[in-house]
């Protein structure tokens, strides 16, 4: 099966990214939408963490608590996806739930996350777009503001 999405990782880049995160950094990635994106996704972490298990957060996970507190994984819409082009998915498709997935270090910190079926950055690239849900705009501020904070501080 050929590859759909992803950065498909050089060893020297694995090896930059295990040390940044261990290190005490932080990474997000963003925009992956339906199953075999998400299922590239945990490939391209598991050669950076292969003895690591890729988490789902749920909203009880402190980093959704941080300054806001986020109750439900909102699901921005990602411009290519779920609006303005035509997109495979319509919002809130049962089929396709926004999820927070992450990589924990020894001591329970986050060390990465991954946005699926949620577009974070579309939300923060359209705020001035009037075609764009101002709603989402702020849900993808809120979350962000989380992780970094968050980021910040641990």
């Amino acid at each position: 099966m050929a590859r759909l999405t992803g950065p498909n990782y050089s060893p020297e880049e694995i090896e930059a990214l295990r040390e940044f995160m261990f290190r005490g950094g932080f990474v997000m990635v963003d925009d992956f939408w339906g199953q075999p994106h998400l299922d590239d996704m945990f490939m391209e972490m598991a050669k950076i963490f292969p003895e690591r298990e890729i988490v789902k957060l749920d909203t009880s996970h402190e980093i959704f608590h941080v300054f806001f507190d986020i109750d439900e994984v909102a699901q921005v819409p990602g411009r290519m996806v779920t609006w303005d082009f035509g997109g495979f998915m319509n919002l809130d498709d049962p089929n396709y739930p926004p999820e927070v997935y992450a990589v924990l270090d020894d001591d329970g910190r986050v060390m990465m996350v991954a946005n699926y079926n949620t577009d974070l950055g579309d939300g923060w690239e359209h705020t001035f777009y009037k075609g764009y849900p101002t709603k989402s705009s702020n849900d993808a501020y809120k979350i962000a503001i989380n992780f970094l904070i968050y980021a910040f501080s641990h």
